[in-house]
């Protein structure tokens, strides 16, 4: 599944390329609205590395942890395809996955050219300890695991609805507001931070940048990592028992 989706991705060098831009964009227009309030407010002066360090790795980190099979399968389910599906010897989620992975190679090549540009253009300069890249590393691959699932669970509920992709939209509104997109989460206020704190939104993109950029401590990062397996686990279970239930009442007419 691998090779076959790696072949399906590298066919589509143009698109890829317009994917990547827009990934790349938003995060640099954001970064400039912040460079700018550091410019007029010098109490955010010693916060202007850490901005352009963050928001420079931002569309790498969101590219990593992103997730777009939920509309996808919900097509499936809704047009009856997902009964051919069904019929091969390996689950559609682990057919979603290899997708979600060698995309996610694939990507990478076309982005870094853009991500090498800004880096030079902005003064990028990252001093991170081997343990903070390490525990970096990890967040990014669990917020990934958790993404996708949740992804995998809003596709999953075209099972009982005619469209999901307002749910899908709002998800990722939501995400985009909490998840450290435009506001990085330590600029948040306390009170809302307090509140962030637990929802999964923080522990897609945020939270991996955090540790990365912002030298949490010890005691923040494990704590970090500990709600990232939590949210994993809860919505596994989610995704398995909706998809169980699901299977039971599908029904696809053809010819």
């Amino acid at each position: 599944m691998l090779r076959a989706n790696f072949q399906t991705s590298a066919s589509y060098p143009l698109m890829l390329s317009i994917w990547m831009l827009e990934i790349f964009v938003i995060p640099t227009v954001v970064l400039f609205v912040w460079l700018t309030i550091i410019n007029s407010n010098s109490n955010l002066e010693e916060s202007r590395q850490q901005i352009i360090n963050y928001y420079i790795l931002l569309p790498v980190v969101a590219m990593f942890v992103s997730a777009w099979s939920g509309g996808f399968l919900a097509e499936r389910i809704r047009t009856g395809k997902l009964s051919l599906a069904l019929t091969r010897p390996f689950h559609i989620f682990n057919f979603y996955i290899s997708v979600n992975i060698v995309e996610k190679i694939v990507k990478t090549l076309f982005l870094f050219p853009f991500i090498l540009i800004a880096a030079v253009g902005f003064g990028f300069s990252l001093s991170v300890t081997p343990i903070a890249l390490i525990a970096g590393i990890f967040a990014i691959i669990l917020g990934a695991a958790m993404h996708i699932i949740i992804d995998l669970i809003i596709g999953t509920l075209s099972f009982w609805l005619e469209e999901v992709q307002a749910l899908i939209n709002l998800f990722d509104a939501i995400y985009f507001a909490l998840g450290g997109r435009v506001i990085p989460f330590f600029f948040l206020p306390l009170a809302v931070q307090a509140t962030t704190k637990w929802l999964p939104f923080r522990y897609l993109a945020s939270f991996p940048l955090e540790i990365l950029t912002h030298n949490l401590s010890t005691s923040d990062i494990i704590v970090g990592l500990a709600i990232q397996i939590v949210w994993i686990a809860i919505t596994y279970i989610l995704l398995k028992k909706l998809w169980s239930a699901g299977i039971k009442k599908y029904q696809a007419y053809g010819d």
